[in-house]
């Protein structure tokens, strides 16, 4: 069986040239994110806290704390326990379908591979509290809500031809000038984009 081919990875960040319409259009778009991202805290923190009110939830946490990892046991009640939280729509695959209609009622503002990546996002804060050292998911605050992007640069947000394609009709052009000598830089843009990420950061008063 042959191995899968792969590619050299690389991490470029670039500044965008923007209009103020384009600037005014992409806040307005992150702070929607924002906004769908607590919605979906709030909803899947809701099943998760009904969970755990369950004798069965309290039953296996405490028979866990009794056995070892890594024995027969303790794989059989990790087993239990992933089949409760399956009961309770608490996975990445039901955080995929319940964003979908947030998604739907703001699709003027972010496309469902946006959406998608949101909610494997908050699965993975879930998912740290379930089986990893995590307490608590928490919400964002706006000036907390720093980056949207997509799974690829096929759909979504890609970049293509020196753009960024962000979808919704909105074309965004990239800083023209690069350091030619740079070599990171052009060694970077010379290998295939694996996905496409928007950054703000919060300076002062407003985003840049």
């Amino acid at each position: 069986m042959s191995k899968k081919a792969t590619t050299d990875s690389f991490i470029l960040t670039l500044p965008l040239v923007l209009e103020p319409w384009q600037q005014d259009k992409l806040n307005m778009d992150f702070d929607v994110a924002c906004n769908i991202y607590n919605a979906m805290v709030r909803k899947t923190t809701a099943r998760y806290n009904q969970m755990l009110k369950t004798k069965t939830y309290k039953e296996l946490v405490e028979q866990r704390k009794q056995t070892q990892a890594g024995t027969t046991e303790r794989k059989i009640i990790n087993t239990q326990l992933n089949e409760l939280t399956q009961t309770y729509r608490l996975s990445e695959y039901e955080f995929h379908a319940d964003i979908k209609d947030f998604q739907a009622h703001f699709s003027k503002n972010i496309n469902s591979i946006v959406a998608q990546k949101l909610a494997t996002s908050l699965w993975t804060a879930f998912d740290k509290v379930l089986y990893g050292s995590g307490e608590k998911v928490h919400y964002k605050r706006r000036t907390e809500f720093f980056s949207i992007g997509g799974k690829n640069n096929t759909t979504g947000i890609r970049f293509k031809d020196g753009l960024v394609d962000y979808g919704l009709g909105l074309s965004i052009h990239l800083k023209p000038k690069l350091n030619p000598k740079n070599q990171y830089e052009q060694q970077a843009l010379k290998n295939r984009v694996k996905y496409c990420r928007l950054k703000r950061k919060w300076v002062r008063d407003r985003w840049k």
